[in-house]
This record gives C-alpha cells, structure tokens and sequence, in this order.
C-alpha cells in the first residue's frame, strides 16, 4: 500500500499534473509527472495519484485489482522520482487483462523515459 503521504488526493493537483506534466504513454498505461517551479515550496516526499475510468475498465472488481496493482509497483518506485514531483497514472483498458510483470515492465519503462524527458526540459 501506498503511505498516506505519498497519496495525490487534491483534484487540481490531478488537473496540473496532466496539463503540465511531461507525460509517457503506452497501451496500458499513461504517466504524467509535474515538477514544482524554481523558487516553489517543495514537499520532500513525492505524490503519486491514479486514474482509472469506467469507460476504459467498467468492471470495479477489474478497477480496483489494476489499483492495487499500480500502487504496490509505485511504492517500490518512489525513490526514483524527483522530490516533490507529482506523478499520475492513467490506466488503459487493456491493463485489466494485463499480468503483474508486464504492468511493472511498463511502469518501469514510462517512469524511465518521463524522467529522461524532464532532465532535457
């Protein structure tokens, strides 16, 4: 489980993270991380929120085993993100079909190459 510091829970922190995040995608999943301003009150510890929408799972069993899921492979990620960056993952519908190794195989690729893609900002 994700600790309760590291939860996105505020709306508009979802919002500004996917309007001005850099954002990586594939087939399952899509990844937006913000970084907070030069000069900006920095948390220490990073958020990390999940969307997962009826339309692309309509199932809630499905929705919630693919949270479950994404929150147990964010957790053993957190050390890889920038501090006081806000990351959001959007899930697809084809991650409810998707196994454990190919979810982590794709966090760990999109985590990747976000990151890749904020150092050249």
């Amino acid at each position: 489980m994700l600790s309760r510091l590291n939860r996105m829970v505020d709306g508009q922190d979802f919002g500004r993270s996917m309007r001005c995040g850099v954002k990586c995608g594939n087939g399952l999943l899509t990844i937006a991380i913000a970084v907070p301003d030069e000069g900006a009150a920095i948390s220490v510890s990073p958020l990390v929120g999940f969307t997962i929408s009826k339309r692309e799972i309509p199932l809630a069993v499905d929705r919630n085993r693919v949270k479950r899921r994404l929150r147990h492979l964010m957790r053993e990620r957190l050390d890889r993100l920038p501090s006081g960056s806000k990351v959001v993952v959007l899930a697809r519908s084809r991650a409810s079909s998707a196994s454990y190794t190919c979810l982590a195989k794709a966090v760990d690729e999109l985590l990747g190459r976000a990151i890749e893609k904020l150092g050249d900002k």
